[in-house]
């Protein structure tokens, strides 16, 4: 049976003019695998042959003695080779200046997992301050449970948030939660179409929802949320002045021997 290469995920830069400007797959990788020197040559390949432009390979590790191999240069051939982009934790920056911090609560609250100290983790505090009520208590729950000592500095928070949120579900008002679920959905994805908010509204699940969208780390990944959940069928988004797709993984028929003969 013919092998099939299955990449971790894939995203499309558009120009507002609808041009592709690049490609870039994105790959987790927790161990070394020498597999993946081969498979990845074909994830380049294909999606550059696929969308006739530049494809950049991320891969992202936990590890920076992982990410280190994972940069090294594939040799291809004569004058030819893929150096991955690797990115480990340790190369995360460390968020405490509030000029960097205001960029985004989302990389405030990454440089406190890479770096667990009281610190960091009072700086991204204060960078997701200003989000919705329930994004700012997902983030609470990931911020205290990489550093503990931020637990009773969040304890009022926390209290407050959870209250309103009890005293809220008491009431029943369905129109209320459908209400928080677009603010969230907003804050995720930007404007969203009559269309869009008419069917996210009348989504069955709205708690499910919310939580989906909540765990999503960037407006590429709430956009996928709503694909899978089968709200959308639309596979485009569009974020600060660039267009970005969520394409469907890479599946690529290795050539058998035959088709190698010349």
């Amino acid at each position: 049976m013919p092998a099939t290469f299955l990449c971790d995920s894939v995203h499309i830069v558009y120009d507002e003019s609808r041009n592709v400007l690049a490609s870039v797959i994105v790959e987790v990788q927790r161990d070394r695998d020498p597999d993946k020197r081969f498979s990845w040559p074909v994830y380049v390949a294909a999606l550059r042959a696929k969308m006739r432009a530049p494809v950049y390979l991320v891969v992202l590790s936990p590890d920076p003695a992982i990410a280190a191999w994972a940069r090294e240069p594939i040799e291809l051939g004569p004058g030819s080779r893929i150096t991955p982009i690797a990115i480990s934790l340790a190369e995360i920056p460390r968020i405490t200046e509030v000029p960097i911090r205001e960029r985004t609560a989302e990389l405030a609250v990454l440089s406190t997992l890479a770096h667990p100290e009281i610190e960091i983790g009072l700086a991204a505090l204060e960078a997701i301050a200003d989000l919705p009520g329930d994004v700012e208590l997902l983030y609470l729950s990931v911020l205290r449970d990489a550093v503990p000592e931020l637990k009773e500095a969040t304890m009022d928070i926390t209290k407050f948030r959870t209250e309103y949120g009890r005293e809220h579900q008491a009431i029943g008002h369905a129109k209320g939660r459908a209400e928080a679920m677009l603010t969230l959905a907003r804050a995720k994805l930007g404007d969203l179409t009559p269309e869009l908010a008419a069917k996210l509204r009348d989504y069955g699940d709205l708690d499910a929802l919310i939580v989906a969208l909540g765990m999503a780390p960037d407006a590429a990944a709430a956009w996928q949320v709503l694909v899978e959940l089968g709200i959308t069928a639309s596979d485009q988004l569009d974020c600060s002045g660039a267009t970005i797709s969520i394409v469907p993984k890479i599946r690529i028929r290795e050539p058998s021997a035959r088709s190698l003969i010349l």
